[in-house]
């Protein structure tokens, strides 16, 4: 059961693709998502295929490898691909490169201190200089250490989405969840035991101490070795978590013996959750990052969990107000008259029925989170420290005038994303709104 007033989801594509700038921003997203998934094999030191001294080699693939290679004298040569400083310089019988044959980790040393994109590059091999080929060639300049200033936007955009997408979930979450129960039930129609009430702020503060604070180094080296190993670790933090509010909810069982914990009253959920509104949208949050930046310095998971704590407020206000409105609506009341319990109601009628401001803020948030994590890393207080990003490119930009292109072209990322977020922000509002 739904609000006859739904518009079909092809209907809204078709009204979104009517806006030519929107689309165009869309398709811009899914390009820049392009390369941060894939931006390993599109710009990277190491070839994706070679042969060397006969044998077949995938580098990028299999970066921890150590091949032990026959040399026609008989002897055995060993190769880890850690090892090797340069792969240019290597006399490979073929190779095929990425598009960018540099990481954003990668110093070339043979064009340091600020290379403009036209100026001449050079390779130097075995003493000898000559001109750098064009498979090799740094297309928009170098650092002052020599790195790539086009594999670094490239990896970077990377580091931007997942900042902007992952905290935004984390406050999406929080702000959904916490708005659709502030609006649906008020502060006299959810009520739960004296014992539950006690028992859950103890394990939600157990759960975060054991969950999060004490595996936080774990997590921390999970990230930097892969995204996926993250991945695995967060959840095991998460099961810890859930168990150990689950256990506590168990333990409040005990104290349902006595008649004074096990008597219900009413939750202050919308009370709570309208205070706790209102004291984030009174801090000056970017101040509130960058304090917990200068604590947990170099960690990106740390600033992705505080940008998205802090960044829900906005979505659990539009969506309470959303919940407020159809708490009273005809088809609520015909499922709450059908006997649906308040659960269901919630969720499959009510909350899917007032997601749509939520959604246009979550668009506008990502940006927001782009723009806090470019300030962080402008103020040298961001990503890990070897490491670059748009914002410590601008950095650098902005202690060398000379070096434009350091300026220019991280600005225009960010100029380009941000936009682009808003503009598919705007038009889902446009095309989402009943009244238009």
């Amino acid at each position: 059961m739904s609000s006859t007033s739904t518009i079909p989801p092809q209907s809204n594509w078709k009204h979104f693709r009517k806006s030519r700038t929107a689309t165009a921003a869309l398709i811009f997203l899914g390009f820049l998502g392009f390369l941060a998934i894939f931006a390993d094999v599109l710009a990277n030191e190491k070839p994706i295929y070679c042969r060397y001294n006969g044998e077949a080699h995938y580098p990028i693939f299999t970066p921890n490898k150590i091949d032990s290679i026959l040399l026609p004298s008989g002897k055995k040569q060993s190769i880890a691909y850690k090892r090797v400083a340069d792969w240019r310089k290597l006399p490979l019988e073929s190779a095929l490169w990425p598009i960018i044959a540099y990481s954003d980790k990668f110093m070339d040393s043979d064009n340091q201190g600020f290379i403009a994109p036209g100026q001449a590059q050079k390779l130097v091999i075995g003493g000898e200089k000559q001109v750098l080929p064009a498979r090799f060639r740094h297309w928009l300049g170098t650092t002052r250490n020599g790195h790539d200033v086009l594999a670094a936007l490239i990896h970077s955009s990377r580091i931007s989405l997942m900042v902007g997408i992952i905290s935004i979930a984390i406050a999406a979450l929080i702000g959904i969840v916490l708005g659709a129960l502030s609006g649906y039930f008020g502060d006299q129609r959810l009520q739960a035991s004296r014992a539950s009430l006690l028992a859950l702020p103890v394990g939600i503060f157990f759960a975060w101490f054991y969950g999060m604070y004490v595996r936080r180094y774990t997590l921390e080296d999970a990230g930097a070795e892969s995204f996926l190993h993250l991945l695995g670790q967060l959840t095991i933090s998460l099961l810890i978590g859930v168990g150990i509010i689950g256990l506590t909810l168990l333990l409040s069982r005990l104290l349902k013996r006595f008649s004074f914990f096990a008597k219900k009253v009413p939750v202050l959920i919308d009370s709570l959750v309208t205070r706790l509104i209102e004291i984030l949208r009174a801090l000056p949050v970017i101040l509130l990052v960058i304090s917990f930046s200068m604590v947990f310095k170099g960690s990106i998971w740390f600033i992705i969990l505080i940008i998205g704590l802090t960044g829900w407020s906005g979505i659990a206000r539009l969506v309470r107000a959303e919940m407020l409105r159809n708490v009273n609506l005809d088809f609520i009341e015909a499922a709450r008259s059908l006997g649906f319990s308040e659960r269901r109601t919630l969720f499959r009628h009510a909350l899917p029925n007032g997601l749509t401001p939520a959604l246009v803020a979550i668009s506008f948030g990502i940006a927001g989170a782009i723009i806090a994590e470019s300030s962080l890393s402008f103020l040298n207080i961001g990503v890990d420290p070897e490491s670059l990003s748009w914002g410590k490119l601008l950095r650098m930009g902005s202690a060398h005038f000379e070096a434009w292109w350091l300026t220019v072209f991280p600005g225009l990322a960010i100029f380009l994303t941000v936009l682009s977020f808003n503009l598919v922000g705007e038009r889902l509002r446009d095309v989402l709104d009943p009244r238009r």
